[in-house]
């Protein structure tokens, strides 16, 4: 016979291994403290919070995967011509036209000065303005390129930083396409409470953005703009995809009637979430225990 409490170890013997594995998002539902292993429970989902905090590398702003080896293609007008798929990765394709697009004014200056005075293949510090309008200085490369007598350059770029190392109000006053911004340094906290505000409720559907905006005493478009550049997601993706994720995980109880995880998860129906598990993981919730 399978007791409750056997399936309380269980869990939490999932969310211990998930932490060994830097796994921070996992946590275990917790009704009522009625025995020892709810109290171990709420401890470890606190442990989870904690180490989400406390460890600096793994802070999605500290995520390096985004980070691209850009080449361009361009001419002596400073047209882009060609461009490989990692600048597809970090600029908007409509600025992938002319360097004046995804370059402040000072690092078009430079490159100007480069080709006339043929000082190539020698590295240079551009300021490159990125898909968020965010500006990362990047150690760059100009070199000639010559094809059936057309003399084109390539710039090449790549350097690996963290967000919260990009230059940001002084070099959007010097770009040609000034925007306002999110400040992620003044910010961030604003975003660990919305982080921790979704995690706590992944047992109900999403409540409008501008209630959780009240909610957090600021408004929604900070919420939504520094929740995208911060976790590279939108609010909503985020948060239905952490129930999903919850609700892989209570599959692994094999007892538990999939209406209930559907009710657990924030599902008001299980046709709803049947639907919505496939699409995420590609195979229905009955065949996944």
């Amino acid at each position: 016979m399978y007791y409750p409490d056997d399936k309380q170890f269980d869990q939490i013997t999932r969310l211990i291994t998930a932490l060994a594995n830097g796994q921070y998002d996992k946590r275990i539902k917790v009704t009522k403290l009625d025995n020892k292993f709810s109290t171990i429970s709420v401890l470890l989902n606190m442990l989870a919070g904690v180490l989400k905090e406390a460890v600096p590398g793994l802070y999605p702003e500290n995520n390096l995967s985004y980070l691209n080896h850009i080449i361009l293609l361009i001419g002596k007008d400073l047209n882009i011509y060609e461009y490989n798929y990692g600048a597809l990765e970090l600029f908007r394709e409509e600025h992938l036209k002319h360097l004046n697009y995804i370059l402040d004014n000072s690092s078009i200056q430079k490159l100007k000065e480069m080709i006339i005075s043929n000082a190539i293949e020698n590295s240079v510090s551009l300021n490159f303005r990125l898909k968020d309008d965010l500006f990362l200085t990047m150690n760059s490369r100009l070199t000639r390129f010559k094809n059936q007598n057309i003399n084109h350059y390539i710039l090449s770029a790549v350097k690996t930083i963290s967000k919260n190392e990009w230059s940001r109000e002084e070099l959007l006053q010097n770009s040609i396409l000034p925007r306002s911004q999110f400040n992620i340094s003044k910010n961030k906290q604003l975003i660990d409470r919305l982080y921790h505000y979704l995690m706590d409720n992944l047992d109900s559907p999403l409540k409008p953005i501008p209630e959780i905006a009240d909610d957090l005493n600021t408004n929604a478009t900070l919420l939504k703009r520094g929740f995208k550049i911060i976790h590279s997601s939108t609010i909503a993706k985020f948060h239905r995809d952490k129930r999903l994720e919850r609700a892989k995980d209570l599959l692994l109880d094999n007892d538990t009637p999939l209406i209930v995880i559907a009710d657990q998860c924030g599902f008001k129906s299980i046709s709803h979430f049947s639907r919505a598990f496939k699409k995420h993981f590609g195979i229905n919730p009955s065949k996944s225990r």
